[in-house]
């Protein structure tokens, strides 16, 4: 087969691979603000998290035990949580320590997930169980959800957009020299305590961000040049879509879904693209 037609197949590989993220990054947005459940904003980052770690869908049996490994790794933000109430100094230097082993953790080889699951669990349970303990399990109630949530639309997404028999395997992460991945994940760790900081003085107005902090922590670490612009593009859409549909619900709801699987796609895709599509550059013809 010639050059181009390899890359073309590539690109239609990964096309379905940025097209599987987008829909189902979209579809845990509907679902959990459709269910209404208390932290709707959580399903559509975890489903972002599975989407791209994973390769294939889970058997019901390994989607539990994920499920179980989140408990009690968001579960570890308990420990945390006495020094936060008596000792807010020592439990402030015990979270960013925590933070920064666990981003290093998935910088060094180990399982994404949990490392994501362990910082979600450092930060958003810890700030949560300083106001009440109830609402720390409320919080790990909406993580575990979330993420059986995503499970189901993986499973979804493979079956409407299915993985060529021939095609190939997705590239995995390698693990980061060491050197570099203290620095990185000291940088990850800095990213997500000024948020930190912030909900622990008014958690129900900063909880939202958390996750988010989390997420971009994580991204900081494995991100490709212009994601941050298109995290900023898909931010003023969101913000825009229910002034344009003069604050109706349905309408709003039903737009932002479809921005936001948009600009997932068009984030997922150059993400994706790799160093074939700037040999397509190179050699005169347009990128899918």
């Amino acid at each position: 087969m010639s050059t181009d037609g390899v890359l073309a197949v590539a690109t239609g590989i990964r096309g379905r691979r940025a097209l599987r993220v987008a829909i189902g990054t979209a579809l845990c947005l509907a679902a959990s603000y459709g269910l209404g459940w208390p932290i709707p904003m959580v399903a559509p980052v975890m489903g972002a998290f599975v989407l791209a770690s994973l390769d294939r869908p889970l058997p019901a049996r390994a989607g539990v035990a994920l499920a179980l490994v989140a408990m009690l790794a968001t579960g570890s933000g308990l420990v945390v949580l006495p020094f936060l109430r008596h000792y807010p100094f020592s439990g402030v230097l015990m979270t960013g320590l925590g933070l920064f082993l666990a981003f290093r953790y998935g910088l060094r080889g180990g399982n994404s997930l949990v490392g994501t699951f362990l910082a979600a669990g450092l930060t958003m349970i810890s700030v949560a169980g300083t106001a009440d303990v109830g609402l720390a399990i409320t919080v790990i109630a909406a993580l575990v959800k979330s993420l059986l949530l995503a499970v189901a639309v993986l499973a979804l997404c493979y079956w409407l957009i299915p993985e060529p028999a021939a095609g190939p395997a997705a590239p995995r992460s390698m693990p980061v020299p060491a050197r570099d991945a203290d620095w990185m994940a000291l940088r990850a760790a800095l990213i997500v305590l000024p948020p930190f900081l912030l909900a622990l003085g008014d958690p129900a107005a900063y909880m939202p961000i958390l996750m988010k902090a989390v997420s971009l922590g994580r991204q900081s670490c494995t991100t490709a040049r212009g994601a941050a612009r298109d995290c900023l593009v898909r931010r003023c859409w969101a913000a825009c879509w229910p002034c344009c549909s003069g604050g109706r619900l349905a309408c709003s709801c039903i737009c932002g879904c479809s921005s936001y699987g948009c600009s997932c796609l068009r984030c997922c895709s150059r993400a994706a693209a790799g160093p074939s599509a700037r040999l397509r550059q190179v050699s005169g013809s347009m990128p899918w």
